[in-house]
């Protein structure tokens, strides 16, 4: 057998090499253009809109008016007081630890409660009326003791008239917050006559104390109030000019009824109650 010649050995070593040069072209084309069949990446952990279409108006469930009977004069626990809210057609007493919890009501229910606790000891006392919300859960209801008139008319020099009533009024903004500067002045409580009645108005001080002192409404405790002692019996209104703001004076008032020995709290501009 013949040998092959060099020069074709060298010849097929040659083509070999461009096959394999081309070949690996190939395949690194190839590669690079694969498709991705599975599409993008998906993050499972993330859970769909779970309501797409959310109620406007959802029902909200009544819920109960609750909190604790407080002596107004110490802020201590009062039991066995006589709760009662006509709005609502709620009748309850409080328990050993002042609690009192009315049944569910409608949220938005604006009701006025009654707190008294036998003849000789505490005052019938009104609170200042309330709308129910789902935040609102834990109301004070307060109710005076029959000597209070004579701490405040000690506190203010005053002789104590027996069977009058005492009115105490928390003055607030628009927006809610409390109605600071005005003067005790601009402050009124008349009878249906026109004629001013009671002593007052004082602003309430520190520990609940009408204090003589102060001539303008102001912040004490966290609220502004005023009282007037020696209250008459009768149909009433309170009023109070408020100092000049943007929308010019503005004269605020509210009526009121006292019977013998009773005890008013009110709260004046209230937008969350008004009509």
């Amino acid at each position: 057998m013949s040998a092959t010649p060099k020069h074709k050995i060298r010849q097929t070593l040659a083509t070999t090499s461009l096959f394999l040069g081309a070949l690996a072209l190939f395949l690194a084309v190839g590669c690079a253009g694969e498709v991705d069949t599975d599409g993008p990446e998906r993050d499972d952990d993330v859970d769909p809109d779970p309501d797409p279409d959310p109620d406007p108006d959802p029902v909200v469930d009544p819920v109960p008016l609750t909190g604790i009977v407080m002596n107004w004069g110490t802020g201590l626990p009062v039991a066995d007081v006589d709760v009662i809210s006509a709005e609502i057609s709620y009748a309850g007493v409080s328990g050993v630890d002042g609690a009192y919890a009315t049944p569910p009501i409608d949220v938005g229910t604006v009701l006025g409660i009654e707190a008294s606790l036998g003849a000789g000891i505490y005052r019938e006392t009104t609170n200042p009326m309330v709308m129910s919300s789902e935040t609102l859960l834990d109301h004070p209801v307060y109710i005076m003791s029959l000597g209070e008139d004579l701490r405040q008319a000690g506190a203010v020099g005053q002789p104590r008239v027996l069977g009058s009533s005492v009115v105490v009024v928390e003055l607030l903004n628009a927006d809610g917050t409390p109605a600071v500067g005005i003067p005790l002045a601009d402050i009124s409580l008349v009878d249906g006559l026109e004629n001013e009645v009671g002593d007052g108005p004082y602003v309430v001080g520190l520990e609940n104390l009408a204090d003589p002192g102060i001539d303008l409404t102001e912040i004490i405790d966290g609220t502004t109030r005023v009282m007037f002692i020696n209250v008459p019996n009768g149909a009433l209104t309170f009023s109070a000019l408020y100092p000049e703001g943007a929308g010019g004076e503005l004269l605020k008032s509210q009526t009121l009824t006292t019977t013998s020995s009773s005890a008013k709290i009110l709260r004046l501009n209230d937008a969350t109650v008004m009509p």
